[in-house]
């Protein structure tokens, strides 16, 4: 007996080896971290893991949990328990935007719920109320009742073929703990495991011990009376066999194997057939999981599983470049297939640098030229106002939760030079003022008019461009005026709310905005309101919070304005106040806040909002109060240096509680915060348009001159309200964020179209309108942190990139037609046609016509040849 113990030691020390060598080989668990192929729980939706995020059922929320079930409409998970139903996963088409926790959409909110199920039956109360998931537990009435029918335990059970199976239950109640008799399953179990999915729960019949006996005689009889059905019988057997897949090997089969017959066993060959049972079921696992690790490598080897592998350690760029290289490495430059995603990334690096995408080429396996070119030319996109991209975007609008659809509307110009390219597939010359529905002229455009829309919920920060126009010099202010009511009009017909509109003090848009406002106070009757009219909604107007500052600032630099007169007081702040504090810091070698830019700006650096932010600061105006006014002790080194401080005070406090913040600001909660109805700004925006109302600049002869800049700022102090008003009646809301009424999106979107022109400083039409279509499909490379630029990051995302749309000529359609309709019902004229050049013709007279005149020398001795 020692002998053979320790001989059987030995043998289960090997084993044990063995087994860790198959559980811890890293091939094995590689392979085992594979993701299997998981199914969306919704009746009837075909997306897997593998193409869709998928998302878990609430775990500790049970009601919310059987309400996912209930929405799924799946009667399948009707069977699977409660404390088992978070494994299940619902994809992420059933959630709309509101469900999520931002708009990177990965995280859903604590309440989400899916909202999205198209052609899905719910599944009914009653089908929850008798469903396995339930778990109900059998009260005392019904344990002390012979016959209970209570649902089989979700724990796998091991089962042996050739002994009778028996589950015991325990049911405990307030009064009294039962032990439940044996359970007895009336269908018999193969002695071979099934594969069959189970398609309705198991039930077993429950007796007591007082009871078993009582009800023994007449159970034969009942079973014979009643027998049951083959098929209930072949479903109970599957659905046991489904849970007993990874059944242990039975000692009948040991002993078959060796050739030994049951009865007659000695005590030393029963622990002999208990240990050759052990170990031979464990066998049987190890060569089960070996058998599985072997079909994952498999599935390892394929090309595009490497990328899959690799997804959540690297960028989404990266892997992209990644699954091009993949499958284009090893076939030939002509025969390479690149997805429309790689093509668009490639787009992207080579719009910002010819060179820097040369190398890239050389490094990697990356779309040719021609390739990349093609992708621009098959975007049907056009100057003007394009249907098929309005009717993308109503497809996104119909996600979108009522507060969604409130928007701001934003317009500028930029400027670029005139050029003229010749368009071969097209047979058309672009270059000239386009107008897009409002017609066409012979003059080379050099202006480049873009509009854009940005939500004002603050807990959904998304931007989207909707058209551009090319004008020369500048777009007329009539002309602007009928796009922005056609634009609006567009807007609210697939659904969106435009409840602001934000623009600079540009003299076109002065010009666009006077008619408007004179034909919403005709209507309504007030005169002062910043608002209009369309279609009958209500639009509050801005002018750009921080153009309007910027103005401020540079007019007060400005030699021929002395100082600003502020205050009832009639106080004075000196620009000259501020060089002094500069000079002064220099020149005691201190470490100021102040630098040669921001104090001395020439060229663009006037255009930067944040120098005259920093100017006009508070830190700024603290210290130069404290260094250079009279409370700093004894005699005052600038005389008056106080009152300039008082008034950067006041500008630094309008700042800020008209513009809003930004990601990344420091907080003031008593400057810079959301609007609420409990917040400070309606007391502030009051009392500080009276303070507004008594600035003026004092020029050399000591008048007094009011600019256009000082009343934009009273025209925002009192749209601020007005718009807060509006949202809150019609919208519900409860905070906003006045950076979402700025132009700073727009700012940043122009920014990233001159990032991808390259050093390119003035493009043309034609450069232009690539960028602008460039930007549209760009999802992976953000610019809006680039160097140089005049605003701060405003944070929006896109709305929707516009790659599904490439080849697709019909979706983004001409719209001539449907803008020629709505001109007609407004009572507006064409252009005419003799004004439009529409045909190639028209277009290479005028080119002929721009050519110098030829002499009339020249033009004699031509006369002479032809009659010779």
């Amino acid at each position: 007996m020692a002998s053979f113990a320790i001989e059987n030691g030995r043998r289960e020390r090997k084993f044990h080896l063995e087994l860790l060598f198959f559980l811890f080989n890293p091939v094995l668990i590689l392979s085992r971290n594979m993701p299997n192929v998981v199914k969306c729980s919704v009746h009837g939706c075909p997306n897997t893991n593998k193409t869709h995020p998928l998302h878990k059922f609430p775990q500790n929320d049970t009601d919310r949990c059987l309400k996912w079930v209930r929405l799924s409409g799946n009667p399948k998970l009707l069977n699977v328990p409660l404390k088992d139903m978070h494994k299940k996963k619902i994809c992420k088409d059933h959630f709309s935007r509101r469900m999520f926790w931002n708009n990177t959409l990965k995280t859903l909110n604590r309440d989400a719920e899916p909202d999205i199920l198209r052609n899905v039956t719910p599944l009914t109360t009653d089908q929850l109320s008798v469903a396995r998931l339930t778990e109900v537990v059998p009260t005392q009435a019904d344990v002390g009742s012979a016959g209970t029918e209570v649902p089989l335990p979700s724990v796998p059970i091991d089962f042996a073929a050739e002994e009778p199976i028996t589950v015991h239950v325990e049911v405990e109640t307030d009064s009294i703990q039962a032990t439940m008799g044996p359970v007895c399953i009336e269908a018999p179990l193969p002695s071979v495991p099934l594969d069959v999915a189970a398609e309705e729960p198991v039930t077993v019949r429950v007796e007591t011990d007082s009871e078993k006996g009582e009800n023994q005689p007449s159970k034969n009889a009942a079973q014979e009376e009643n027998p049951p059905s083959k098929s209930s019988q072949s479903k109970n057997v599957a659905a046991i066999a489904q849970k007993i897949s990874q059944q242990r090997v039975s000692k009948l089969s040991v002993l078959k194997e060796a050739g030994v017959e049951k009865d007659g066993l000695s005590d030393d060959a029963s622990k002999l057939l208990r240990v050759a049972h052990m170990y031979k079921s464990r066998l049987a696992r190890s060569e089960k999981k070996l058998k599985e690790a072997n079909s994952r490598l498999v599935d390892l080897e394929k090309p595009e599983s490497h990328a899959r592998v690799l997804s959540d350690k690297i960028s989404p760029a990266l892997n992209v470049l990644l699954k091009g290289e993949l499958l284009n490495g090893s076939r030939d430059p002509r025969g390479r297939d690149w997805c429309e995603e790689s093509k668009c990334l490639s787009l992207v690096i080579k719009s910002c640098s010819r060179k820097t995408y040369s190398l890239l080429e050389k490094m990697f396996v990356l779309p040719s030229s021609r390739t990349i070119q093609n992708v621009l030319s098959k975007i049907p996109l056009e100057p003007g106002i394009n249907e098929g991209f309005f009717g993308h975007l109503a497809r996104q609008v119909e996600t979108m939760t009522p507060k969604e659809k409130f928007v701001s509307l934003n317009w500028d110009e930029f400027r670029g030079q005139g050029g003229l390219f010749f368009n071969e597939k097209k047979g058309i010359i672009i270059g000239f003022e386009n107008f897009g529905p409002f017609g066409n002229s012979n003059l080379p455009a050099d202006e480049y008019l873009i509009f854009l829309i940005r939500s004002l919920d603050p807990n959904s920060n998304w931007k989207m461009p909707l058209a551009i126009f090319f004008s020369l010099s500048m777009c007329p202010g009539e002309i602007l005026k009928k796009m922005i009511v056609l634009i609006i009009t567009k807007l609210q017909n697939i659904g969106l709310r435009v409840a602001a509109a934000v623009c600079d003090q540009g003299p076109a848009n002065q010009k666009a905005m006077r008619l408007l406002h004179e034909e919403a106070a005709k209507k309504t009757g007030r005169v002062e309101e910043p608002e209009i009219i369309v279609n009958g909604q209500t639009i509050v107007t801005f002018w750009d919070n921080p153009h309007v500052f910027k103005n401020i600032i540079n007019n007060w630099r400005l030699d021929i304005h002395n100082c600003i007169e502020y205050g009832p007081q009639c106080k004075r702040a000196y620009y000259q106040h501020i060089i002094d504090y500069y000079e002064y810091d220099k020149k005691n070698f201190k470490v100021g806040l102040l630098t040669h830019e921001q104090v001395y700006p020439e060229g663009k650096q006037k255009m930067k909002v944040k120098h005259c932010t920093q100017v006009a600061g508070a830190t700024v105006a603290n210290k130069s109060y404290n260094q250079l006014s009279s409370h700093n002790g004894g005699n005052p080194i600038l005389p008056g240096a106080d009152d300039t401080a008082n008034f950067m005070l006041k500008v630094d406090y309008l700042f800020d509680i008209t513009n809003g913040s930004a990601p990344g600001d420091k907080p003031k909660p008593e400057q810079r915060a959301l609007v609420t109805e409990t917040s400070f700004h309606l007391e502030a925006w009051k009392e500080m348009r009276k303070e507004v109302a008594t600035w003026a600049y004092i020029d050399k002869e000591g008048k007094r001159v009011i600019i256009p800049c000082l009343k934009a700022c009273q025209d925002n102090l009192l749209a601020d309200p007005a718009l807060w008003r509006l949202l809150v009646k019609e919208g519900q809301y409860t905070s906003l964020n006045l950076r979402h009424v700025t132009q700073d999106c727009l700012e940043n979107f122009i920014s990233q179209m001159r990032a991808t022109l390259g050093p390119n400083t003035h493009p043309t039409c034609y450069q232009v309108m690539n960028a602008f279509r460039t930007q549209l499909i760009n999802k992976h490379v953000n610019f809006s942190l680039q160097k140089g630029k005049h605003c701060q990051d405003d944070g929006a995302q896109m709305l929707t990139d516009m790659q599904r749309l490439i080849n697709n000529k019909k979706t983004l359609s001409s719209d001539k037609d449907e803008s020629s309709q709505w001109m007609q019902d407004n009572q507006q004229t064409q252009p005419s046609p003799s004004s439009n050049l529409t045909k190639l013709e028209d277009q290479l007279c005028f080119l002929l016509a721009m050519l110098p005149p030829i002499s009339p020398l020249k033009r004699e001795a031509e006369e002479n040849n032809q009659e010779i």
